[in-house]
């Protein structure tokens, strides 16, 4: 992909006239763009040249800013693929292996923007035993992220194995209180 972004700007800076390098900065932009339309592979790798950019670029204080958003990236890219494969393993009801893989997402430790993985992480651990993961997930949403709303989960079969425990009532109630902030 960045062979191709680099071949992209190369022929569209002939037919404006201007050649300039791509910057660090547009190829954090590109990942971000592919990022966005679910393109974690191809994102991933754009991030890790833009890094490979960023590190051989003299250190300066205007380059942080850009090393947080491009490590962020790569962090995020991470997590998505790896919850991307966890849920092909679900849908063949390989809850166990699945599971395992969204361990190995969280272990990353990045908060933001990591909500959608999250929610979809919750039936699959129910279903894997780990009901533990699970409430850690319900948790965060309900508390860190302030997600509001329970339905999903309550009509979720999958997370059926979560009902009978004490947590899970307290989470559904801070859950429904959440989207009646929203309100």
């Amino acid at each position: 992909i960045v062979k191709q972004i680099e071949l992209f700007h190369a022929r569209s800076s002939r037919l404006t006239g201007a050649h300039n390098a791509l910057s660090t900065r547009q190829f954090d932009d590109y990942g971000y763009d592919l990022f966005q339309f679910d393109k974690y592979d191809a994102a991933h790798e754009v991030y890790e040249h833009a890094a490979e950019l960023l590190e051989a670029d003299a250190p300066s204080d205007k380059n942080a800013n850009l090393k947080i958003s491009i490590t962020e990236g790569i962090e995020r890219t991470t997590m998505y693929k790896l919850s991307d494969e966890a849920q092909h393993l679900a849908k063949e009801n390989r809850y166990k292996e699945a599971a395992s893989l969204y361990d190995q997402a969280f272990s990353v430790d990045l908060i933001r923007v990591t909500h959608p993985i999250r929610i979809l992480s919750i039936p699959v651990f129910a279903q894997a035993g780990e009901l533990d993961h699970a409430f850690e997930q319900l948790d965060l949403l309900a508390h860190e992220f302030n997600f509001g709303g329970n339905e999903e989960f309550i009509s979720a079969p999958l997370c059926d194995p979560l009902h009978k425990a004490n947590r899970w009532n307290e989470l559904m109630t801070d859950l429904n209180n959440n989207m009646a902030l929203d309100k």
